[in-house]
């Protein structure tokens, strides 16, 4: 996951109201959250250091060694529209995602303008599907969860007809 420097502070106040609050006792406080929390706080301290006065949208310190493309970049391209249905209608796609091999369908969200994303095992949805890239080896959803990235070893004729490749797709209704 990659975070601009925004979502590090968001995340940071969110930890710190996590750890101070009356509540704290009906939940166990885990260690790594502390870690967490202190990794946020001193990254923003030397950001502050650094560019005093103004906390930048570019991706955070934590991201930078990866040569992905920034979430900001991806915007910026031209997009083509595909309506939801389209998906829908998709059979489903073997992914990598998470360390596992699984199958991946899309199906109408709680609303019929929104579009999910579940894998076969029920395990996890994803929501709220918004933009959609693909290239030769790889499927990339722009989701609640933000950007969400699932390797492919080969997509089906279905796919390749309706998606081309390094497009970025808007989802409409």
């Amino acid at each position: 996951m990659k975070l601009v420097d925004s979502e590090v502070l968001f995340v940071s106040q969110v930890f710190f109201h996590f750890k101070n609050s009356t509540t704290q006792h009906h939940w166990d406080y885990d260690e790594s959250l502390n870690n967490l929390l202190k990794k946020c706080e001193s990254y923003l301290v030397s950001k502050e250091e650094t560019n005093p006065g103004v906390l930048a949208s570019s991706p955070c310190a934590w991201h930078q060694e990866s040569e992905e493309q920034p979430d900001d970049e991806k915007l910026e391209e031209p997009q083509e529209e595909i309506k939801l249905r389209s998906f829908l209608n998709l059979e489903s796609l073997k992914v990598s995602y998470d360390g596992s091999k699984r199958k991946m369908v899309f199906e109408e969200g709680i609303s019929s303008k929104m579009l999910d994303l579940n894998f076969d095992d029920g395990d996890e949805i994803l929501c709220d599907i918004t933009e959609i890239e693909r290239t030769e080896k790889a499927l990339t959803v722009n989701c609640a969860e933000g950007w969400v990235d699932f390797d492919v070893q080969k997509f089906p004729k279905d796919w390749t007809t309706l998606l081309s490749l390094r497009t970025l797709y808007k989802v409409t209704v």
